[in-house]
């Protein structure tokens, strides 16, 4: 594998290039390395697992009251219009 240097004109580019790199999905080591972070794969049972709870309340419809609801989950501000 080849090895590239890169060379920022100043601090403000290279910690742009630093969030761009995060953002991506990149680790920047101490000595400056830039690698592809590992992904998390999940077991089999656990996938079935999340697949179950996804199923099981994520279509929306237990919730019987949802303007009700937001307004529990927003009760540190309130709603535009909707005070």
């Amino acid at each position: 594998m080849a090895v590239h240097k890169l060379v920022f004109p100043d601090e403000a580019n290279y910690l742009l290039f630093l969030k761009i790199a995060e953002a991506a999905g990149f680790e920047i080591s101490e000595d400056g390395t830039v690698s592809k972070k590992p992904s998390t794969v999940l077991s089999a049972e656990n996938r079935q697992h999340h697949l179950s709870v996804i199923a099981a309340g994520g279509s929306g419809t237990s919730i019987l009251d949802p303007l009700a609801w937001q307004h529990e989950q927003r009760a540190d501000r309130d709603l535009p219009s909707r005070s």
